[in-house]
């Protein structure tokens, strides 16, 4: 009788929708990965419950504390549009697979296995703290290899070669280049290089740098007044 007064509660609260194991643990594992999402995008809780509209920043917290016990097919939708992923995402998390997103919310299942995302920290400008815009993919092996960098390029001056809006990656070990290789460099004189930073092509002699493009006037300076970023090992062009 004891035992049967312990389990009946139990079956009836789950006949009534009270309460559901299942259902519970298929949304604690929404709400982690919520939780870890927002903490990728960047998002304080207010600024989540701005996105959701119509809730506020303690219902964020009830939510992420598990106090939410359904998540309903609306909230998913909801919840998969302000955090930037597709709304498959969230239903493949609710239904128990393991998944990881990158910060453009791409899965990283769709890419090949061990890869490593490089930011792309500015246009054609390496000084470090520049905003993060976007991100190139590298096999996991060549980013332990080498320190890998990358710049959205601005201008003609390298075309055909390198186009306006490609991104070029570089090696930022690699700072003594030799003669013919490109590099990324910034000069002591941003003005004379229209920028804080130029893609070109390096030859250097004992007195001077020259720093040249395929077309229009070279760069002439001295090495101490030149700051060599890497020399560029890839290009990245989107086509169309």
């Amino acid at each position: 009788m004891l035992l049967w007064f312990h389990v009946k509660p139990a079956v009836a609260l789950r006949n009534r929708g009270i309460w559901d194991p299942e259902r519970d643990a298929r949304t604690a594992r929404v709400v982690d990965f919520c939780k870890t999402r927002r903490a990728q995008l960047g998002l304080t809780q207010d600024a989540m419950a701005a996105r959701l509209g119509g809730y506020t920043r303690q219902w964020v917290q009830k939510f992420e504390a598990g106090g939410v016990k359904n998540v309903k097919d609306g909230m998913l939708e909801r919840l998969a549009l302000v955090l930037e992923v597709e709304e498959q995402v969230l239903r493949d998390v609710y239904d128990g697979q393991k998944v990881q997103v990158r910060r453009d919310g791409s899965r990283y299942s769709e890419l090949p296995e061990m890869t490593r995302e490089i930011p792309i920290v500015g246009d054609v400008s390496a000084g470090e703290g520049s905003p993060v815009d976007g991100f190139v993919y590298f096999p996991y092996s060549d980013t332990v290899r080498h320190r890998l960098r990358a710049v959205r390029v601005k201008g003609t001056c390298m075309h055909p070669d390198i186009v306006e809006g490609d991104v070029v990656v570089f090696d930022a070990d690699q700072v003594e280049p030799r003669n013919g290789q490109l590099v990324v460099v910034t000069l002591e004189d941003p003005a004379s290089a229209d920028g804080n930073g130029v893609v070109k092509r390096w030859y250097a002699t004992p007195d001077q740098v020259r720093l040249i493009p395929n077309s229009g006037p070279e760069i002439r300076t001295t090495a101490d007044k030149v700051i060599v970023h890497g020399v560029v090992v890839e290009l990245r062009r989107r086509l169309g």
